[in-house]
């Protein structure tokens, strides 16, 4: 039950609830192994997708060791001058910010 309050959106918590669902009649027909058979079913499904050319996993799935550390630990933006790597990207360097907020 609290599971369902995990998700923000409508849309994802009806997606948990269906997901819900699949655990446990797999947990219910095969046990530990039906669980574990599900998580592998969803993952191998997750994996496949991608969203204009991007994998859904991205960039977990392919591997990608320069940007994994912005997900472990989130450098500043002062820090952070290069933008994610995209297939198709031109730019890989951001544009210099001007932090001047004061207005005259």
């Amino acid at each position: 039950g609290i599971a369902s309050f995990v998700a923000p959106s409508y849309n994802g918590g009806i997606i948990i609830r269906i997901a819900r669902f699949g655990f446990l009649i797999f947990a219910g027909s095969l046990g530990l192994f039906g669980i574990m058979l599900f998580f592998i079913l969803i993952m191998t499904r997750m994996v496949s997708l991608s969203s204009f050319g991007i994998p859904y996993l991205s960039p977990l799935v392919p591997l990608d060791y320069h940007q994994i550390t912005d997900i472990i630990v989130r450098r500043p933006w002062i820090k952070n001058n290069r933008r994610p790597d995209m297939k198709g990207m031109e730019n890989e360097i951001r544009q210099k910010s001007n932090n001047n907020t004061s207005q005259e």
